[in-house]
């Protein structure tokens, strides 16, 4: 076995989910399995089909055109198990191969399919999915751009902020702090924690409020097309200046469901279900005070924990009656479980 001195070389992690892998007897593969994680093998740059020749640093994502199940793949663009990874950038003529089973996803839809797909390759990391999943987005009359990328406590972690940019100028504070989590291997699911604060302010005036401008439903569902099944979405909520932020907190502090409280109904119209409030931080270590809400592992769980919040909301909605007249607060958070009941009765 002959192995190139790093960098010239790059180690797959190759599995059954392999993208490309090169054939034995190729300059610097080996013709024996590695062990534990590192099976085989190392190659070269040079070594890779269209690639002869070439030396330096291999970078599978941008140097290799290659063909995954059939579906060929430009350069820069990357494919797990037939599905290319940006289903809304498809190369003329390529056909609808890779696309159609994500088309049909129930569950997470075309953006979120590919990007779970994205989350397991090697070459990617948490900044690269969020930018491509965030940047130039719009909503409303305003374009979101994502910068100020910060390395958590691994490579699988980053702190992000999301601005708000109208006519080219961007606002004076992030609308979005957080710190994404892109996850590791099947079982430990990505999360992200964040701070959102709908009021905008622009330099030279024009500020806006999401939330008045009824944009926060948008901005939650942006953020949790991120999120698998069995990963969390943790939106912070103490001690936060915005009106959505504190009422959410008073609501919880009444004991009110939390799906029916400003934040956490935005949660559940993203589609996650499961609802932890983190009122204290265990450890001392978890920070602010937050709402977790995670999304179904399938539609087993799915269904469980909606006839769960069923219940929980109709005792609710009948405890609210019986103590007359509610308040503003108490009011709006009926409304609220009273159109998840109807959601849920109309399937």
């Amino acid at each position: 076995m002959r192995l190139l001195p790093l960098p010239e070389t790059c180690v797959y992690f190759l599995s059954r989910k392999r993208v490309w892998r090169p054939p034995r007897g190729s300059p610097g593969v080996s013709d024996r399995p590695g062990r534990g994680i590192m099976a085989p093998g190392i190659w070269s740059a040079a070594s890779a089909p269209g690639m002869e020749g070439r030396r330096g640093p291999c970078r599978p994502d941008r140097d290799i055109n290659r063909r995954t199940g059939g579906i060929p793949v430009r350069p820069g663009k990357l494919a797990r198990n037939g599905v290319v990874l940006n289903p809304t950038r498809r190369v003329e003529g390529q056909g609808s191969e890779g696309v159609s089973s994500v088309d049909r996803d129930p569950t997470e839809g075309t953006r979120n399919a590919w990007r779970r797909a994205m989350m397991v390759a090697p070459f990617f990391t948490p900044a690269d999915v969020l930018a491509e999943a965030l940047n130039g987005r719009r909503l409303g009359g305003i374009t979101l751009e994502v910068r100020d990328f910060k390395k958590g406590r691994t490579d699988r972690e980053t702190y992000f902020n999301l601005y708000a940019s109208r006519e080219g100028v961007t606002s004076r504070r992030p609308v979005v702090q957080g710190l994404f989590f892109m996850g590791r291997g099947e079982y430990i699911k990505p999360w992200m924690e964040f701070r959102y604060d709908p009021a905008v302010s622009f330099p030279g005036g024009g500020d806006m409020d999401l939330e008045a401008e009824r944009m926060s439903r948008e901005v939650f569902e942006l953020l949790g097309s991120l999120i698998p099944p069995g990963g969390s979405l943790m939106a912070i909520y103490g001690a936060e200046p915005h009106p959505l932020a504190r009422e959410t907190e008073r609501g919880l502090k009444r004991d009110f469901p939390p799906m029916a409280t400003p934040i956490g109904y935005y949660l559940w119209e993203a589609g996650f279900r499961w609802f932890k409030d983190w009122y204290f931080p265990e450890g001392w270590l978890e920070g602010a005070m937050k709402l977790q809400a995670t999304r179904p592992l399938d539609e087993e769980s799915r269904a469980r924990r909606e006839s769960e919040a069923r219940r929980r909301l109709e005792e609710f909605i009948a405890g609210a009656r019986r103590r007359g007249a509610p308040d503003p607060e108490e009011a709006r958070a009926v409304s609220r479980a009273e159109n998840i009941l109807s959601e849920l009765a109309s399937r």
